[in-house]
């Protein structure tokens, strides 16, 4: 619930709610940026969140056919998987098997990739 907050959130003006509505019973992730960008290409995560320390952090590619793991570099980089198409969901995890609250340290983001998009190496 968390994560569909964090996306929501960004719509949310809390100074038009009535004060007689409930409060949400939810907390928004640290946001998470990342470029524009092709599958295929590497790019810097832009995100604030407290340090992981010698622990790996990944960026979770969460996508219709799946979920794709990246580890994430020192200088939080991390190379955009190839087989990505469409809307594409992204959150920074220090688990590299699964995406839920307790393992969240930043985001979602939303990138959206054309299809037949990768980088072309040739």
């Amino acid at each position: 619930m968390n994560q569909v907050y964090t996306l929501a959130s960004a719509f949310i003006v809390a100074s038009s709610c009535p004060a007689s509505n409930a409060m949400i019973p939810a907390t928004a992730f640290p946001s998470l940026h990342i470029p524009s960008c092709k599958a295929g290409a590497v790019v810097q995560l832009t995100f604030d969140a407290p340090s992981a320390g010698d622990k790996p952090l990944y960026a979770a590619f969460i996508a219709g056919t799946g979920t794709v793991f990246v580890e994430l570099s020192k200088e939080k980089e991390v190379e955009v998987p190839r087989e990505l198409e469409g809307l594409v969901f992204v959150v920074v995890t220090n688990d590299g098997e699964s995406v839920k609250d307790e393992t969240t340290v930043a985001g979602p983001a939303v990138v959206g990739f054309a299809f037949e998009s990768a980088v072309d190496d040739g």
